[in-house]
């Protein structure tokens, strides 16, 4: 986790505008995203310590969004309901880094993150089945031992990716 904080710190020093902010979205999905699991109040912590700006979002019915901003990236946690289970709702969460600026290169930094130790690795195709991709994206995938999922969209044609996790739900 120190060395991401070093990566994020080094790289927020560029500022906003920077050609790629593949480096520091990296480290903050590391710090925000992976290490906390979806953890609110630790999610919270980290963008305290990181000294992110809190950003305004607006969830819709019974969900929340908390959302921050840092050297141009929006980094957010929401939950919202996955399912009706016995008459009760069933919460899913997401964590995402959004508006990254990326080069075609970017796969090789997020298949470098570490995750339990492990370096994630090679990314998958989703299943075109279920996953409906708009013309002009590219989606990548990592499965995680614990059923989350990492996903990676990108659009080439603006040199955009947005990193997000979906945590399991248990259904």
């Amino acid at each position: 986790m120190l060395a991401g904080l070093a990566l994020a710190t080094a790289a927020m020093v560029a500022g906003p505008g920077s050609a790629d902010t593949v480096t520091p979205a990296v480290a903050a999905f590391s710090m925000a995203c992976l290490d906390v699991r979806g953890d609110r109040a630790a999610f919270e912590a980290v963008a305290d310590a990181q000294s992110w700006r809190p950003v305004e979002a607006a969830p819709r019915n019974n969900d929340w969004i908390v959302s921050y901003q840092s050297a141009g990236l929006v980094i957010r946690l929401f939950q919202y309901q996955v399912a009706m289970v016995g008459g009760e709702a069933v919460p899913g969460r997401i964590c995402a880094v959004d508006r990254i600026e990326a080069g075609p290169d970017w796969e090789q930094q997020v298949s470098a993150l570490k995750v339990d130790g492990r370096v994630l690795g090679k990314s998958t195709l989703p299943d075109p089945d279920v996953y409906q991709i708009p013309p002009g994206m590219e989606v990548r995938v990592w499965d995680l031992s614990d059923g989350s999922r990492i996903h990676a969209s990108y659009i080439p044609a603006r040199s955009y990716l947005e990193l997000s996790i979906n945590y399991p739900t248990g259904i």
